[in-house]
Order: structure tokens, then C-alpha cells, then sequence
């Protein structure tokens, strides 16, 4: 909360005067709601859940989904460093979840 109020005192002589239109206003909310609010919610709530080694694999996925939808939206060319760092991150994400069906599937339980 802090942070968040340093960072609006320090950009507030940046924006004046405020003119934001109406559409400005509801991307950025939707940006707040989709963008912020849910996946931070899912994080959480997924934490409880899953390893951690496969919540910091699924945070490295937001990277490439952003990279992504800048290539897709805004018509941004990644360069091949970028698309092989993706790679590597869904490669990693596959095998780990591969892995995991694997070995969960190995263990035997005795009753």
C-alpha cells in the first residue's frame, strides 16, 4: 500500500490535467480486473494446492502469455532469443506436468 502510494504521488504531476474518457476508464478496469485481480486470486488460492516449484512455473507462464498477446495485440515482433526463452518456459511447464502424471502413476499403494 505503501509503494502504491509513493508511485501515485510521484506520477501525479505527470498526469494533470486528468482526461480520461469514458472507454480509457473501462479498459483500465477491466485491465484491474483481469489483468490484476483474478490471477492474483488464483495464485493464492492455487498455492494451497500445488508445489511450489509448479506455482513459480506458472508464474513464468504470465511472461510468455504477455509476450504474446504484445506480439498478437500490438503487432510487436519478439526476437528469437524471446521465442526460444518461451519455448524453454512451455517445454519446462509440459515436462513437469508430464513428470508429475508420471510418477504419481508409479506409486504403489498397499492396503
Amino acid at each position: 500500500m505503501i509503494g502504491a502510494l509513493v508511485s501515485s504521488l510521484v506520477t501525479l504531476p505527470l498526469s494533470v490535467p486528468f482526461q480520461a474518457s469514458p472507454r480509457d476508464v473501462s479498459l483500465l478496469a477491466g485491465l484491474g480486473i483481469f489483468q490484476l485481480a483474478l490471477p492474483c486470486v488464483w495464485a493464492v488460492r492455487l498455492a494451497r494446492q500445488l508445489p511450489a516449484p509448479e506455482i513459480s512455473l506458472l508464474a513464468l507462464f504470465e511472461v510468455v502469455f504477455g509476450i504474446a498477446w504484445a506480439w498478437w495485440g500490438a503487432g510487436e515482433e519478439p526476437t528469437i532469443e524471446v521465442l526460444t526463452g518461451g519455448v524453454v518456459v512451455l517445454a519446462t511447464l509440459v515436462l513437469n506436468g508430464w513428470w508429475g502424471t508420471r510418477s504419481s502413476a508409479s506409486v504403489v499403494t498397499v492396503s
